[in-house]
């Protein structure tokens, strides 16, 4: 029986998994690793079906006072909230956390996974709420997130994954909040979630810096500038070195270099430096975003040199002449990214060039229709 009833659960939990990362093998020797199941091919109503059929088994044994019950199969009451909640069956998630929470646990993998299951289950009440009423559930669901976080930090590295995981589901618990004028309230618990990654040196390091980004508006938005830079120079320190290994690191660092130049445009001093250095580097794209909060006498003169790099000076361009003085954008730079251009035209307008702007705007076309 007890064999039955965790395969069904597993081969449930086998379809679409998603990002969440495979759990430790089970302290039972007889216990299976869920990612190491194979899924079946299950249609919706199959699955559905068998969930129902498996859940029920098990409550029987619970109703019933069966051995599975009298031996604490703190697993299997797990795995049973795990599939409800992977088959959308929160009443039934909600009935295994009671079964769970009767009996006398300790802090292991499976409490943290029953934290997980809580905070799902009460992510979906709040979805029938609003405003304080659904900030509070939603704010209850990352406290218990935020307690796994706890435990697994007290057993490492074995519930490292614990720590990855807690953050995937943190993520979907507060991405509502993500956005301008509410992640103030998500502070102090992005901080906590952001600090656990590191303390564990994640290895998916694209995560790292995108969680870091949102932290970094966060202090922000709560007039912490001073943290908002220090969070996000480093998520910058971590995650260059490898920029040139995987695409969704460049593209999370490309992300977290544009909040560095927006946080520190609040700053004039600031913005004066790291324009400096970016213009150094090569990076026109910070550089745009840093000349926003520069003086407009400093903007003019950077927004000029971004123009001047865009324009192809090359006597061996195939445009003849009379082309490129009728009109010098005709000889657009490939190495000049339409987002760099896009970013210019922006910085031009809020200091009031006009001119400027349009040419950014007729380089910017340009260089989407593939212009050289």
């Amino acid at each position: 029986m007890e064999r039955t009833i965790r395969a069904g659960f597993l081969r449930i939990l086998s379809l679409d998994k998603g990002v969440v990362r495979g759990q430790d093998k089970a302290e039972d020797e007889d216990s299976a690793n869920p990612a190491e199941v194979q899924g079946g091919d299950d249609t919706p109503n199959e699955s559905l079906s068998l969930f129902e059929s498996t859940f029920e088994a098990l409550m029987e044994q619970r109703d019933t006072g069966g051995s599975l019950f009298s031996t604490g199969s703190r697993e299997l009451i797990v795995l049973a909230g795990e599939a409800a909640v992977h088959v959308s069956n929160f009443r039934a998630a909600s009935r295994a956390l009671e079964a769970f929470y009767e009996q006398n646990s300790h802090h292991d993998q499976y409490s943290c996974r029953a934290y997980f299951i809580d905070a799902c289950v009460r992510t979906n009440d709040a979805r029938r709420l609003f405003g304080a009423q659904a900030l509070e559930k939603r704010q209850e669901a990352i406290e218990l997130l935020l307690n796994a976080v706890d435990i697994a930090l007290q057993h490492r590295p074995k519930y490292d994954f614990i720590v990855y995981n807690s953050s995937v589901h943190f993520w979907d618990v507060a991405r509502p909040f993500l956005r301008p004028s509410r992640r103030s309230h998500l502070t102090q618990s992005l901080q906590r979630v952001v600090s656990a990654l590191e303390a564990i040196d994640d290895a998916d390091v694209a995560w790292r810096v995108r969680l870091a980004n949102q932290l970094c508006l966060s202090y922000a938005e709560s007039g912490s500038a001073a943290d908002a830079m220090k969070t996000i120079e480093r998520a910058i320190e971590v995650g260059s070195p490898k920029i040139d290994e995987d695409s969704e690191v460049k593209s999370a660092i490309a992300e977290a270099k544009a909040t560095l130049a927006y946080v520190s445009s609040k700053e004039p001093s600031k913005s004066n430096d790291l324009a400096s250095k970016a213009e150094q580097s090569g990076d026109f794209e910070t550089f745009a975003t840093c000349l926003r909060g520069c003086s407009s006498n400093d903007a003019k003169i950077g927004l000029e040199k971004i123009l001047a790099a865009a324009q192809t000076t090359s006597s061996d361009d195939e445009q003849d002449d009379d082309a490129q003085e009728s009109d010098p954008k005709l000889c657009l730079k490939t190495d000049i990214g339409v987002g760099a251009l896009a970013r210019s035209g922006r910085c031009a307008m809020s200091h009031g060039f006009i001119e400027l702007a349009n040419d950014f705007a007729i380089l910017s076309k340009k260089s989407k229709m593939g212009a050289t």
